[in-house]
């Protein structure tokens, strides 16, 4: 299957470091002009000194309504169009339900939920307007199945999954769709290091004994890829699944079937 997105635009949030920069990297590599979104100043600056006028980064807060707006606007008007958004940024504190304080939830939930919903609203003002796109939400098997200790998580990437479907919904009309992608443990990202550290301390195990633990849940008996996600989002993306909305799609090795 050869897929190619030639002349394409695409915007991807959290886009400079783990999942995110795979999935940067994988459509870069096709022919995409990407877009990252980011808040890291470091990875944002790293992105950009590679001199590549078709990988640019911009140092945004997502969970910053008027920064989006701009950003996205500033976008537009260089680019002309939109063709594809990724909302990948998530952030996920792990912690016993009793002990999440407001500040954490809020964190949690403007990152997730709040970041994703504005910077759709944002694009697809410009995607109506072409009557044309793709908005790809990377939500998570904690979108699906509930998970001890990440009951905030949880409770926003169901969100999205709800979002998700409410959108293919209502964009359908002007050809645009809308999936989620649904991973499973992702290894080789911060998130999972910091994730892996925090549950050790909860369970009172050993990080190996984590890691084989989530092995062993798999049926394909193995940690999944930051590759294994970005690919399968190259493939929603691509014309091979113009016929394909509001879906949400396990990438988890078998962890959820439905």
């Amino acid at each position: 299957m050869n897929i190619s997105f030639n002349n394409k635009i695409v915007i991807i949030t959290g886009g400079a470091s783990g999942i995110g920069r795979s999935i940067s990297n994988n459509f870069r590599q096709r022919g995409a002009t990407v877009l990252v979104l980011d808040y890291d100043e470091n990875k944002v600056n790293a992105i950009n000194d590679y001199d590549d006028k078709y990988f640019k980064a911009y140092l945004v807060d997502i969970t910053d309504i008027q920064q989006v707006k701009n950003i996205i606007n500033k976008i537009q008007n260089k680019y002309l169009k939109i063709d594809i958004l990724i909302n990948n940024a998530g952030l996920n504190l792990i912690n016993k339900f009793e002990d999440v304080d407001e500040d954490d939830f809020y964190k949690v939930i403007n990152t997730n939920l709040k970041g994703t919903y504005f910077c759709t609203q944002e694009v697809v003002k410009y995607m109506i307007l072409e009557k044309s796109g793709r908005i790809i939400n990377i939500s998570s098997q904690a979108g699906i199945t509930g998970q001890a200790y990440m009951s905030t998580y949880c409770s926003a990437k169901f969100a999205i999954i709800g979002l998700t479907q409410a959108l293919a919904l209502e964009l359908g009309k002007y050809n645009i769709t809308v999936n989620a992608i649904c991973p499973g443990d992702v290894k080789d990202t911060d998130m999972h290091e910091i994730t892996s550290k925090k549950l050790t301390d909860i369970l009172k195990i050993s990080k190996k004994e984590l890691v084989n633990n989530s092995i062993n849940k798999c049926p394909l008996n193995r940690l999944q890829s930051p590759q294994d996600v970005s690919n399968s989002v190259l493939y929603i993306a691509s014309e091979y699944a113009n016929f394909i909305t509001g879906e949400s799609l396990n990438v988890s090795g078998g962890l959820e079937f439905h």
